[in-house]
């Protein structure tokens, strides 16, 4: 691949002959090279298991199901002591897939994948990411030709694998793997919840008794359901990949990862949200459940909202329960999240779906979510930017296009559009509309591999 530092944006110059587009060349050396990044290796990997859930012609390289599940039944009967015996997810993970996927690894089925490879870099719509992306699968695929004792080690199979078994199952990838521990599933909200952060971690002192007693009482109505309350899925995005990705490990440790996330993804913006949404309830509700809610409110503003035990139980529940509060047309974004815990881009769609919605307010919180996910995403930051400026939030939004700015000029010329379209951004006027190339930029990210290699288009040239 391409020599180029900036992860992802590496470009390929398409020559042309006789009216065809020629796919560059991957040379081992150059994969070899390019991917001695750790972080470069990643991106591609994330890009490769995009690709190969979404490309028609890469898609269909999954195992047979009927196959693939006849022999997980057939490692799980005849291992079956070797794998109670293996304490570590990982390990038993390994296990199976070294004992289940080896008979599909045949030469014939080698080639096959090597040359959907190729032919998806002859696609004339091929795009730089679908470059990197098919990068990885060779270098992967090569990896194997010298290392094809433990296919269960091998980033490629564990992604064929993983859709293959999400077809078989006929999941969307919620469905938790061999070798995960079914107990894991519901994550036993009350215990383990309050192992990872609960009244008892509260410094002695801080609080008077009349307060912990509040703080026990709304617990115990949001765990009873008697205050039963959800937030949307914008809000716990993060919590979703920790929830997903770490499917199998006991729910004191998946707890533990999700209020990891929680740190990291709630804060005052956050809980001002929250509080915004219990006062309408408060305002709608009589009687016992009117104070209810007012319990839960009141308990809300007795901590800062990374300490409190009942913002984190209402985000604990809204994670392990999601499927019974999120809107029903986000179902599909919900699949893409947790299909795809480890891919920004599920996120980015998520984003640009609440965008379509005139949900500004609601888009900020994926995009700042992505943000975190991934802090060199221009795009996230360039969807933060306009949803703060259909909010109303220009200084806001200028902060964030300042940023976007910066990052596509760590790999893009000062003279190129996409570029001058952020400077623009950056300079446009507090009552200035929106330009429609931005919101189209966001939806498409069409820098063309002439644009990235070359520095330059033509003058009148839009970036989208």
């Amino acid at each position: 691949m391409a020599g180029r530092t900036r992860k992802r944006k590496t470009k390929k110059d398409k020559k042309r002959t006789s009216g065809k587009v020629q796919s560059p060349k991957l040379s081992l050396e150059s994969l070899r090279r390019d991917f001695s990044d750790p972080k470069k290796l990643e991106r591609a990997t994330d890009l490769l298991a995009e690709s190969m859930r979404h490309e028609p012609e890469l898609a269909r390289l999954q195992f047979p199901a009927e196959k693939l599940l006849d022999a997980l039944d057939d490692v799980a009967e005849q291992y079956s002591d070797q794998l109670e015996a293996m304490p570590d997810i990982l390990d038993r993970r390994i296990f199976i897939l070294n004992n289940a996927i080896k008979p599909f690894l045949t030469r014939k089925y080698l080639n096959r994948i090597e040359s959907a490879f190729m032919k998806h870099l002859e696609n004339v719509k091929t795009s730089p990411k679908d470059f990197r992306a098919v990068g990885a699968g060779l270098f992967f695929l090569e990896i194997h030709k010298h290392q094809s004792d433990s296919p269960g080690d091998n980033p490629l199979w564990n992604i064929i694998f993983d859709i293959s078994y999400d077809v078989a199952m006929g999941t969307a990838g919620g469905t938790i793997k061999p070798g995960a521990d079914k107990h894991a599933q519901t994550g036993q909200l009350e215990t383990a919840r309050d192992k990872a952060l609960n009244i008892s971690s509260i410094p002695e002192g801080e609080l008077s008794d009349d307060s912990i007693a509040t703080l026990k009482e709304a617990l115990h109505l949001i765990d009873s359901n008697t205050v039963d309350f959800g937030l949307s899925i914008d809000l716990i995005v993060l919590g979703l990949r920790k929830m997903v990705s770490q499917v199998g490990e006991t729910p004191e440790k998946r707890a533990r990862e999700i209020q990891k996330a929680f740190a990291v993804e709630f804060g005052a913006r956050q809980l001002n949200i929250l509080a915004s949404h219990l006062e309408y309830a408060i305002d709608t509700f009589t009687g016992a459940k009117k104070r209810n809610f007012q319990m839960v409110y009141k308990a809300l503003k007795l901590l800062a909202p990374q300490d409190n035990p009942v913002v984190f139980a209402i985000y604990y529940k809204s994670v392990t329960e999601c499927i019974r509060f999120i809107d029903k047309d986000e179902g599909p974004l919900l699949d893409g999240i947790i299909s795809e815990p480890f891919s920004v881009q599920p996120i980015l769609a998520l984003g640009r779906y609440l965008l379509t919605q005139d949900a500004s307010n609601r888009a900020l919180n994926a995009f700042m979510a992505a943000i975190k996910a991934d802090p060199s995403e221009e795009l996230a930051r360039l969807g933060a930017g306009i949803a703060c400026k259909l909010d109303g939030s220009v200084r806001e939004a200028r902060l964030h296009w300042d940023r976007a700015a910066r990052l596509y000029g760590g790999y893009l010329p000062p003279h190129h559009p996409v570029v001058k379209m952020m400077t623009d951004l950056i300079e446009l006027d507090d009552d200035s509309e929106l330009p429609q190339k931005a919101y189209d930029f966001l939806f498409f990210d069409d820098v063309t591999d002439e644009e990235t290699q070359n520095g330059k288009t033509d003058s009148d040239s839009n970036p989208v």
